[in-house]
């Protein structure tokens, strides 16, 4: 699914202001392959050197495809009581998360499928979780039909 959302008008904003309206876009900084370039953490060209088969380089730099059965339900869940108490450590990861190019955001609006955050906090670590359980959303990958929310999806 396309999202795109136009930036403000030239005379309402400086062309900064613009750029970084843009970037709360969720697909402003997609290759033409759909792919979050800031995210692409492979180097082809390196794999190839050591012989790994074309087939593998794609698959770790494209990722897999899977085909959505159907239109998801809209869901909206809500973070758990952990994110709350925890909100200068979940929001310094987030921003790390987005300034490394994991992740995009925040965007300009609320999309159609939002999992529930928690956090999960031992000693001096911190980690982000992101609970999909509840998501009733299901994807065909070949001939297998599988269901986001049920755990990982065997490949």
């Amino acid at each position: 699914m396309l999202v795109l959302k136009v930036p403000p008008p030239p005379n309402k904003c400086s062309i900064e202001s613009q750029r970084k309206h843009a970037f709360r876009q969720a697909t402003w900084a997609d290759n033409v392959d759909g792919l979050h370039t800031p995210g692409i953490r492979i180097n082809s060209e390196e794999f190839r050197k050591l012989g790994t088969p074309e087939k593998m380089v794609s698959l770790l730099k494209y990722g897999e495809k899977f085909t959505l059965e159907g239109h998801p339900q809209e869901y909206w869940g809500r973070n758990y009581l952990s994110i709350l108490e925890n909100l200068d450590a979940t929001a310094n990861d987030i921003d790390r998360l987005v300034s490394g190019g994991w992740l995009e955001g925040p965007l300009h609006y609320r999309p159609w499928l939002v999992t529930p955050l928690g956090a999960v906090v031992k000693a001096d670590k911190f980690r982000l979780v992101v609970d999909r359980e509840r998501l009733d959303v299901e994807v065909r990958y070949g001939r297998r039909v599988f269901s986001l929310g049920s755990g990982p999806v065997p490949l």
